[in-house]
């Protein structure tokens, strides 16, 4: 008996440590144009900086038919910080992507600052972001820069449900 309940212990486990619940994470509407898919607002990107006050917050559109797809996120500034580019880096430095941003709104939130911006990015190179074992980090440059990276435990979740729901993406084609 005690060996059944170890095999069963066994086989149980590997499963549910390695499977990812993503049916909460993303939203998917089918539409005449293509697929519309929604990755909901995701957290981890923090800075050192003494004006960024909160975590960095984006969530990503993507549209079937497209090659791009849209990064929008929120960044809260204790002094307002309209930025006018972004920058994502690897581990080493090297720029992976450089966009302009679009800004959508900046408002006061407490006593900081909530703005609020976007910028589009080629799926294919997103997909490949996500592949990496190592997180990216984000540079939003302005009058001055801001850095925000992610921990690696947090990249590890992060990107493992992202990916999965890239791979939603590809099966629904």
């Amino acid at each position: 008996m005690k060996h059944f309940f170890l095999f069963l212990l066994l086989t149980i486990l590997p499963v549910s440590g390695y499977s990812q619940k993503i049916n909460r994470q993303y939203s998917f509407h089918p539409q005449e144009g293509g697929n519309v898919y929604f990755i909901h607002p995701q957290k981890g990107f923090s800075s050192s900086d003494k004006e960024a006050v909160k975590e960095l917050v984006y969530d990503i559109t993507y549209v079937s038919n497209r090659d791009s797809a849209t990064f929008i996120f929120s960044y809260y500034t204790s002094q307002v910080l309209q930025a006018t580019t972004v920058r994502l880096k690897d581990q080493q430095g090297n720029i992976l992507y450089e966009s302009p941003l679009d800004m959508m709104f900046t408002q006061p939130q407490k006593s900081y600052w909530q703005q609020r911006a976007q910028f589009r990015i080629p799926y294919v190179l997103l997909e490949q972001i996500y592949r990496e074992p190592a997180p990216y980090s984000i540079t939003l440059g302005g009058k001055r820069d801001i850095h925000y990276n992610m921990k690696n435990s947090t990249w590890k979740k992060q990107s493992g449900i992202i990916y999965k729901i890239f791979e939603v993406v590809k099966y629904n084609r």
